[in-house]
């Protein structure tokens, strides 16, 4: 049996979550930015399969999507869900071509809100960090329900909180970092 969340963050130290400023910051660094991309795409590619969706929780202006959309096999589907109705429209916007052909779908929801999708790959980005402990339990273990078997879920959040071992707690299993830089970190782990 795994360890609790509580008893998790409790070991590592709970820290306050990024501000929204320094993330802004983090993504218009192009070099940190572009190392990052890099790993979740080469961690990704083997993830995502045909006919399968990728989902992106926490999906703001469709980064992580678009990082993924020029790896991923080319009958497989990406939806995002955002709770800025902006980030649903920018996104929309975006990825028109690819909206209406029906390979993205960017719809309003709250990363604790979000519709349980069978997905070969979920992501998330700066998401949790602002959730209770108990919604990120909640929201870990949704999400791992709604993975297929052999897909994953790919994490990018402040280093605040000892994500390795809350995504364990959370019934995941192999989680391991595969980027870390500049108080940012990003855990691949598999269901």
């Amino acid at each position: 049996m795994g360890i609790s969340v509580d008893q998790a963050e409790e070991e590592a130290g709970k820290t306050s979550c990024m501000p929204a400023e320094r993330i802004d910051e983090f993504i218009e660094s192009s070099d940190a930015y572009r190392s990052l991309s890099s790993a979740i795409a080469e961690s990704c590619t083997p993830r995502m399969s045909h006919g399968g969706s990728v989902v992106d929780l926490h999906c703001g202006k469709g980064d992580l999507i678009s990082i993924l959309l020029s790896h991923a096999p080319g009958d497989c589907r990406f939806i995002g869900f955002d709770d800025e109705q902006a980030n649903v429209d920018y996104c929309n916007d975006r990825f028109r071509s690819l909206v209406h052909q029906g390979f993205v779908h960017v719809d309003s929801a709250g990363i604790d809100e979000t519709p349980m999708i069978s997905s070969c790959l979920i992501i998330e980005a700066f998401g949790l960090r602002e959730l209770t402990e108990k919604k990120t339990q909640e929201t870990l273990e949704r999400t791992l329900r709604s993975i297929s078997k052999g897909g994953a879920m790919v994490i990018v959040e402040s280093s605040n909180r000892p994500w390795t071992q809350l995504l364990k707690a959370a019934g995941f299993r192999d989680s391991r970092t595969i980027w870390s830089r500049d108080g940012i970190e990003a855990i691949i782990a598999e269901r």
